[in-house]
């Protein structure tokens, strides 16, 4: 018997579930929310109603008070722009976003609504205030493999550097996803989001979004919201080329740099939009070189605000990437710890090129579909708190218990 028990411990073990027991909290069709190291996660399974439906029904208390907090942020934003009431402004811009945006979210979103008690437009609201603050995120990621790490692996970062006084942070969660028909992702999410900000999915298509800047000119609300372009990544994406080519193809809004590890073919991504423009680039690419500054390295991507293309950076006073500070801290802590990183020093790498505002932070193994999850506690910054450790194989092979 002594043995039988042995062997079974190590056939988990080698099948890649976690250790860690989660406490039930609710279930609903195929969705179950659960407790695990002190975060909510929520898991949802199948069409686009049934996963809205889910998530609103299990969440519903903590995306009534994301609403709450992301309408008052948005009454702030209003007054400082001289207007008693923005909402007008926020409508018609959502008519544009709304025209751009598959069906198959707006049948979740409508779903999500239902499920949480709220009324459509509010979550409508919601998903257009937050893509309008997407342009003043400031954040970083990078993406580290083979020779840059000490075993070979691959692995990415993703600070979510922004305002922790909406309280997002109090409605934090992993967003654990088997969308019907499509491959399933893990997210750090925030309660009410349909949208991604960051995550992996199956394959170890890992994404990391900053918000880079544009003019007014190349900013175009008559595009799909970036949040929802990122979920289509995980969904359908399994190479870091077909994650750049969905931006690239796509009606997008606004200025952003984006990040795409890829541990299959051992690459990644590094790419730079606006709703005008795209630019993508690989591992120690000679138009990052002849910027001065530039930090650049085989088997390594960084980003943060910083751009590479000259005659973009002429046309708009931006910043270059070797201007742009947590571009430099990433970049000298990469080339300081170089063939020695692992998932510690990214951690540490992470750490130190968080923001004031660090809402959370991750950090992927892509190769072993690992991540170190760390989350805001009140105002306590993401980086500062304990990172926690999941397995994705053992956060999709989970039953309700």
């Amino acid at each position: 018997m002594r043995r039988l028990t042995v062997l079974l411990v190590v056939a988990l073990v080698a099948a890649g579930c976690s250790a860690a027991k989660g406490e039930l909290v609710a279930k609903h069709g195929k969705g179950w929310l659960e407790r695990q190291q002190g975060f909510l996660v929520l898991h949802v399974e199948g069409t686009p109603a049934e996963m809205g439906e889910q998530q609103g029904a299990l969440l519903k208390e903590h995306i009534q008070a994301n609403l709450k907090s992301v309408m008052a942020g948005a009454m702030e934003m209003g007054k400082e722009m001289g207007m008693s009431d923005p909402m007008p402004m926020v409508d018609k811009l959502w008519t544009q976003l709304a025209a751009n945006t598959p069906p198959e979210y707006l049948e979740e979103m409508k779903a999500l609504a239902a499920g949480a008690g709220i009324e459509l437009k509010d979550l409508q609201r919601m998903v257009t205030v937050i893509e309008y603050g997407e342009i003043m995120r400031t954040c970083s990621s990078f993406c580290v493999w083979g020779k840059a790490t000490a075993d070979g692996k691959m692995y990415q970062s993703r600070n979510l550097d922004y305002t922790m006084d909406a309280g997002l942070q109090d409605n934090f969660m992993l967003f654990v996803a088997k969308p019907q028909g499509k491959l399933a992702f893990v997210s750090p999410s925030y309660a009410g989001s349909v949208g991604v900000v960051s995550g992996i999915n199956q394959k170890g298509i890992a994404v990391g979004e900053i918000g880079a800047g544009a003019t007014e000119a190349e900013r175009n609300f008559n595009g799909t919201p970036m949040p929802l372009l990122l979920r289509r990544v995980l969904e359908t994406c399994d190479t870091a080329e077909k994650a750049a080519a969905v931006f690239q193809n796509a009606k997008r809004t606004a200025g952003f740099n984006f990040v795409f590890g890829d541990p299959a073919n051992k690459t990644a991504r590094a790419c730079e939009t606006s709703s005008k423009y795209f630019a993508v680039y690989r591992d120690n690419t000679p138009e990052e070189q002849a910027i001065e500054g530039n930090l650049a390295r085989p088997d390594c991507v960084f980003r943060a605000e910083g751009i590479c293309d000259q005659k973009r950076i002429k046309e708009t006073a931006h910043d270059t990437v070797g201007q742009c500070k947590r571009y430099q801290i990433m970049g000298k802590a990469i080339r300081d710890n170089y063939g020695k990183i692992d998932s510690a020093k990214a951690i540490d790498i992470a750490r130190a090129a968080a923001m004031d505002g660090n809402l959370h932070s991750v950090i992927y193994c892509n190769s072993d579909r690992e991540l170190w999850v760390a989350s805001a506690q009140g105002m306590t910054r993401a980086s500062d708190t304990e990172y926690k450790h999941f397995r994705m194989a053992g956060l999709l092979a989970a039953a309700p218990q």
